[in-house]
């Protein structure tokens, strides 16, 4: 149980059921399920597998290099998305708390980890790279921490796409939004803002945003770098003016 807690960052009800943690309960008041709701309630336990939940404070990082990999097995008709900050970087602990709201069942289309091909671990778990599935939608999604931005790239098959791709927008949109509002609230950031934009298409390897309207996408970098939407990134247009993220003309 410890191995699995210090590398996996793993608990179990019988992990907080062990003698050392015994003083840090009140029979009949307080009890290791307590803690559970508790640690699930602010945003710090995520649920893992049945039984089991896991700290995504405690994950490991994975370098630049194996990021990029993962960015690039998500092929999608779907244009990938930035969350900016206002401070030009997120603050401490928002994408672990963000994690764990997406995966503790606050909405009825809930979020899974993926799974490998053995079904049994994680395709991706890091603490600045998690992939989750979507099986509504019949999507996955990668969520990736940056310094200064989160990256939300979403695989989706062709028919997926023709059939539910402006439902999974307006999904994703929505459940990123609550998600990042709840994580800063429960961190006591209360002044905290954030802008979920569609990534600029002349990024540079830069990841930053873009803000759409008019049919237009404008670099929130370089605002003399704009050009049309695409099809597929128009998609998002009616989602992401609806956060505020339009053209002013």
């Amino acid at each position: 149980e410890w191995q699995r807690f210090h590398g996996n960052a793993l608990v179990s009800l019988d992990f907080l059921s062990q003698e050392e943690f015994k003083k840090e309960y009140v029979p009949r008041v307080f009890s290791p399920t307590d803690l559970i709701k508790l640690f699930k309630h602010l945003l710090i336990f995520a649920d893992f597998t049945d039984g089991m939940l896991f700290m995504p404070a405690l994950l490991q990082d994975i370098e630049e290099e194996r990021i990029e990999s993962y960015r690039k097995s998500f092929s999608s008709p779907l244009p990938p998305l930035v969350v900016e900050f206002p401070h030009k970087a997120p603050l401490l602990g928002v994408f672990c708390a963000l994690t764990c709201f997406l995966l503790n069942d606050h909405f009825p289309d809930p979020w899974y980890l993926s799974k490998s091909s053995d079904r049994f671990s994680p395709s991706c778990l890091y603490h600045n790279c998690i992939q989750f599935d979507i099986p509504k939608y019949c999507a996955s999604v990668l969520l990736i921490e940056s310094f200064n931005r989160f990256e939300c790239h979403i695989s989706l098959s062709d028919v997926a796409f023709f059939h539910c791709s402006k439902r999974l927008c307006s999904f994703i949109v929505r459940v990123l939004d609550k998600g990042l509002l709840e994580a800063n609230a429960t961190l006591g950031y209360s002044s905290s803002q954030h802008s979920i934009k569609l990534l600029c298409p002349r990024d540079n390897g830069r990841s930053h945003g873009a803000t759409v309207g008019y049919g237009m996408w404008r670099c929130s970098v370089n605002v003399q770098s704009c050009g049309e939407l695409t099809a597929n990134q128009n998609i998002w247009l009616e989602f992401l003016t609806k956060q505020g993220n339009s053209i002013i003309m």
